[in-house]
């Protein structure tokens, strides 16, 4: 018996530092997890008052449109304020352009009472066929703790702008921006990106100007017409 009692006694102080090394790795993961990693990027910028008359100079040469890391982010910001989500204050974000179509975000975002820093990677593409911009998400970290991009797209997919998709790890969003609104939900005309070109120096817009909107219209107004003259 009293050898058993020895051995019991002898296996309390093993349990005890196991338990230890579990909660001091519990408070180093939380610790990571928390932490501000800090980031290099760009705050916010406005985009130059003459960015209209730019972006239509740019669509008739057929150049890229130019823009600063700082005002990429100023025109991801502005578009989150366009459609607000309640855990992000979008003059939060920062953005860098790593170069060869990457492009990295960062962002304090508000979860369950505490406040995490997210870094997210993106390689960005423009489909043409689809009229949208697309984002792989391809790298993913909370605070100093490196995350699955899936697991991250899991989190965010219920909780995004309007208008922006998610499936599996790929954002879409509308790479068209309205001209002219005949009303409603009608466009006459859009501007649409039809390519996205990122270098360590910010992003290169490639425009058209969509006028599908004119064609649906002037086929109502022959169609109006036939009715008026009995041709249909």
């Amino acid at each position: 018996m009293r050898d058993g009692s020895t051995r019991g006694k002898g296996k309390t102080p093993v349990i005890a530092a196991v338990l230890l090394l579990i909660l001091a790795a519990l408070m180093v993961t939380a610790g990571l997890f928390l932490a501000d990693p800090g980031f290099d990027g760009s705050k916010p910028e406005p985009v130059d008052d003459d960015a209209v008359l730019t972006a239509a100079g740019c669509v008739l040469s057929g150049e890229g449109f130019s823009l600063t890391e700082g005002q990429v982010c100023g025109l991801l910001a502005a578009q989150l304020e366009e459609t607000p989500v309640s855990w992000l204050d979008p003059q939060s974000l920062r953005v860098r352009a790593d170069g060869e179509q990457r492009l990295t975000v960062y962002a304090p975002v508000s979860w369950n009472g505490l406040t995490l820093h997210v870094t997210a990677e993106f390689l960005l593409t423009a489909d043409a066929s689809e009229k949208r911009l697309t984002a792989e998400l391809t790298g993913a970290a909370v605070g100093r703790m490196p995350v699955p991009p899936q697991w991250l797209a899991d989190r965010a997919a219920g909780e995004l702008p309007d208008g922006v998709s998610i499936v599996r790890t790929r954002l879409s969003f509308p790479a068209e921006l309205p001209l002219v609104l005949l009303g409603g939900d009608r466009t006459l005309a859009a501007l649409e990106v039809t390519r996205a070109e990122v270098s360590e120096s910010g992003m290169t817009l490639f425009l058209t100007v969509n006028a599908d909107g004119t064609a649906d219209l002037l086929q109502e107004g022959m169609d109006w017409l036939g009715g008026l003259l009995g041709l249909s």
